[in-house]
């Protein structure tokens, strides 16, 4: 393990020293001149009154080598190399300088990287023949690191530098994967938003088609036919092996295989959030659309023997594929990945509906029929919904959130209400006096600042409001008794404005 460093021992603070581009020092002031002789820099600072402190910039190679070490600390690989005075042992007596060695129990990578100052074309049959020559006694070293025997895939890194086609031709037959910068900066971009996660998407692309370790996946299915002849199954699975299996194609990878992805990349804060709604008890009934990917034309599908039913289906056991890369995500990717950031790691579910080696346009055009046709449910339709279920909830927030909601519909329903039918509550049609919507009215007309519902703090109400009553219900009815009024006044007194509601020449009785 020596000249290794274990993942719970990298902090943010060495992550960070990596990933900057330059080195930095404290000196006495009087080696000031001698240092920006040597190349460094003075750097301001009014926290350091007795020294000074000075940077350089790293050279290109440091800088390459350093980011794509950071790279897998925030992969959350289990060991990685301090530096690149890293040997590996891969003969009798015989060693091996490592540039970067990201180790798992899982999987393992070893990268040689090659820089240049500025972009030019190079040739490295010398160097890709050695590496192809000990790759196996290289992958033995790292096997005795780890009693798991980790896979170990082998990288070739390049920045700055156009590879001869010879050189490449020579890395595809040895396995050996190219990285350019523009294969850096998206592993790069993908772990900003997935974090560890991210990992699973790179071994997918590194050990395609190789099977999983400890992997063995059989799931109670239901077999069904589309109108259309496509053959579909429908389980459920456990989200964190389906993130080994899973692999997406994002537009934003540069490899060819992106040219017909398409997938965007996957929102950080959105997957957060949805690891907190899982933390707090939340679920998702509806399923993740997946392609499984196999080389053979059947999968394998043990029919449950003579169970009688009505249907047209068929029941049985299915033999999900053990390989990465096996099951492509046509819808669901921010669901699934939500799972990676959430805390507690539960024996969730997650159903599925799969089909089979299908060609990379249908599930393209699936993608867009799921999120470009089928149409989403409107803001004020689901505010309105929420109410319903949110009414008297035991988090004051969502309670008087969904007692604001059913204020303004019953002013909308009540006829003798001055809002009566001005308020688009779902999918009315909107209309010049019927122009206000459930969303602004609430932001705008009644937000929490007012004072009116109270204070909240922790999901408690620590300070009744102006209109705060008994119970929701009596809030309620005091509420709707003070606002018919207000706005009664307002139509009396300005009778002809208010009718206008959007119409030229309105202002009142509208949105803005």
């Amino acid at each position: 393990m020596e000249g290794f460093i274990k993942n719970e021992d990298i902090s943010n603070h060495l992550i960070g020293i990596k990933s900057n581009p330059f080195v930095y020092c404290t000196a006495k002031p009087q080696d000031r001149e001698r240092l920006e002789q040597e190349g460094w820099e003075f750097v301001p600072s009014k926290r350091i009154t007795k020294s000074i402190r000075m940077k350089r910039q790293k050279s290109h190679f440091d800088v390459f080598e350093d980011r794509i070490w950071a790279l897998f600390a925030k992969m959350k690989f289990a060991l990685i190399n301090v530096d690149n005075q890293c040997q590996l042992q891969y003969a009798n007596g015989l060693t091996k300088r490592i540039d970067v060695c990201a180790i798992d129990t899982e999987a393992s990578i070893i990268v040689e990287c090659k820089s240049a100052g500025v972009r030019k074309k190079e040739s490295y049959q010398k160097d890709i023949n050695e590496l192809i020559g000990i790759k196996d006694g290289l992958r033995q070293a790292v096997h005795n690191l780890f009693p798991e025997k980790p896979k170990v895939a082998f990288v070739f890194a390049v920045n700055n530098i156009i590879i001869s086609d010879n050189d490449r031709a020579r890395l595809r037959e040895g396995n050996i994967f190219l990285f350019n910068e523009a294969d850096i900066e998206y592993w790069e971009q993908l772990t900003a938003h997935l974090g560890q996660a991210a990992k699973y998407q790179l071994f997918g692309k590194l050990f395609a088609g190789q099977d999983i370790p400890n992997l063995t996946y059989r799931v109670p299915a239901v077999k069904g036919k589309m109108a259309s002849g496509q053959v579909f199954y429908s389980f459920n699975v456990d989200p964190y092996d389906l993130l080994k299996m899973g692999f997406i194609l994002h537009r934003t990878e540069s490899s060819v295989d992106s040219s017909e992805a398409y997938q965007r990349l996957i929102n950080r804060k959105r997957i957060t959030d949805i690891g907190k709604y899982i933390d707090d008890g939340g679920y998702f009934p509806n399923s993740l659309i997946v392609n499984i990917e196999t080389k053979n034309s059947n999968l394998q599908f043990d029919l449950a023997g003579n169970i009688a039913h009505d249907s047209e289906t068929a029941i049985g056991i299915l033999h999900l594929p053990q390989t990465y890369r096996s099951l492509f995500i046509i819808d669901g990717q921010h669901r699934l990945y939500g799972y990676s950031k959430a805390k507690s790691k539960s024996h969730h579910t997650v159903p599925v509906v799969a089909f089979h080696n299908l060609p990379q346009e249908d599930q393209a055009s699936i993608f867009v029929d799921i999120n470009h046709k089928q149409k989403s449910v409107p803001t004020n339709l689901l505010r309105s919904i929420m109410a319903d279920f949110n009414w008297g909830s035991d988090d004051a927030g969502l309670a008087i959130s969904a007692l604001k909601t059913r204020m303004m519909s019953r002013l909308n329903y009540d006829d003798s209400s001055p809002l009566y039918e001005r308020v688009i509550l779902a999918e009315e049609k909107n209309t010049e006096k019927r122009c206000l919507t459930l969303e602004t009215v609430l932001k705008w007309g009644v937000p929490t600042k007012t004072g009116y519902f109270g204070k909240i703090k922790n999901k408690k109400l620590i300070k009744s409001g102006f209109l705060t009553d008994t119970s929701y219900e009596a809030t309620l009815d005091k509420s709707l008794l003070f606002f018919k009024r207000c706005f009664s006044h307002v139509e009396d007194e300005l009778k002809e404005q208010w009718d206008l509601g959007s119409a030229e020449g309105g202002f009142i009785a509208m949105n803005n």
